[in-house]
Order: C-alpha cells, then sequence, then structure tokens
C-alpha cells in the first residue's frame, strides 16, 4: 500500500463500518482481516489495553506510513485530477486530505480554520531561508501571529549580519 492509499483506505472503511452500523467497538476487529499480514502482525504488537482503540490503531498506521500533518496538507493542497477521472469522484479524496489534515491540527471552529488557512499563505509568501529555519514549526499548529513574529525576528537579525 502506498502512502495515500493508507489514508483514503481508512476512511472508506470508516464509512463502510458505519453504514454497516458495525460497532466502533470491533472495527479493529474487522480492520484486521481486511490489511495484509504484514500490518496486521504490526498491530497485533501494539499495547493490549489499545489493541481494540480504533483511533489509536489508525494513528500508528498513519504514523507507519508517515502521514504527517504536512504530507496531508501537501496532498490536499497540491491535488491533481487523474486522466479520465469524473470530477464527482474526486470530493472523497480531497475531502479525506482536508479531513485529516484539519483532523490531525484539531481544528474545530471557524476561527481556527481561518488562522490556519493565513499560516498557510504566510509560509507559502517565505523565502526559501526562512522556510528551511522554520522548518520544525510547519507541522506545529501555532497561530499566524506567532508565526508573523518568528518571520519579523529573523528578518530583523539577516538585516543586522
Amino acid at each position: 500500500m502506498e502512502n495515500s492509499d493508507m489514508t483514503l483506505y481508512l476512511n472508506l472503511y470508516q464509512r463502510q463500518a458505519t453504514v454497516g452500523e458495525i460497532e466502533e467497538t470491533v472495527w479493529v476487529n474487522h480492520l484486521l482481516g481486511l490489511l495484509p499480514v504484514k500490518l496486521e502482525g504490526q498491530i497485533i504488537k501494539l499495547p493490549g489495553d489499545k489493541i481494540n482503540d480504533y483511533d489509536f490503531v489508525m494513528s500508528k498506521l498513519l504514523e507507519r506510513f508517515k502521514m504527517s500533518v504536512e504530507t496531508l496538507r501537501t496532498k490536499f493542497m497540491n491535488f491533481e485530477r487523474p486522466l479520465g477521472t469524473l470530477w464527482k469522484e474526486l470530493i472523497f479524496d480531497l475531502r479525506t486530505y482536508l479531513d485529516g489534515w484539519l483532523g490531525s491540527l484539531e481544528v474545530k471552529d471557524f476561527e481556527e480554520l481561518k488562522d490556519l488557512m493565513i499560516t498557510d499563505q504566510l509560509k507559502k509568501c517565505s523565502s526559501p531561508e526562512m522556510k528551511e529555519t522554520f522548518l520544525d514549526y510547519w507541522s506545529k499548529s501555532c497561530g499566524p501571529e506567532i508565526l508573523a513574529g518568528k518571520f519579523d525576528d529573523y528578518e530583523s537579525v539577516r538585516r543586522i549580519n
């Protein structure tokens, strides 16, 4: 499975489990039978008290496939329509990436969404040197004021030197 496939796969699985009215307490058991043996083995090795916690298992699978906040953001922002795909088919993929990105950052309301969009725009406007310097902040959720302050401080120091 590729990185992007795991996020989409888990999203599709959740939808089917919900539609099939499967109780969330047994989602992991059903999921185990659908995964390749290699992944199944990794889930079995998780702590006993967490083995039936679907959210925990899902986060470990995404971690294994390195689906970080930044990866999900990039996949959403740089998404391209595959040739021959209907526009309506794209909605599922885009929604999956956006939900993953916003969910990972725990965006809960419109104000937090606006802050995220402004912060993302600030990142796009920054120089390559700034991007390299502040790479560790990219995956962390910090408000636009904090990031703008860091950028201003960085440019002030650069002008002095």
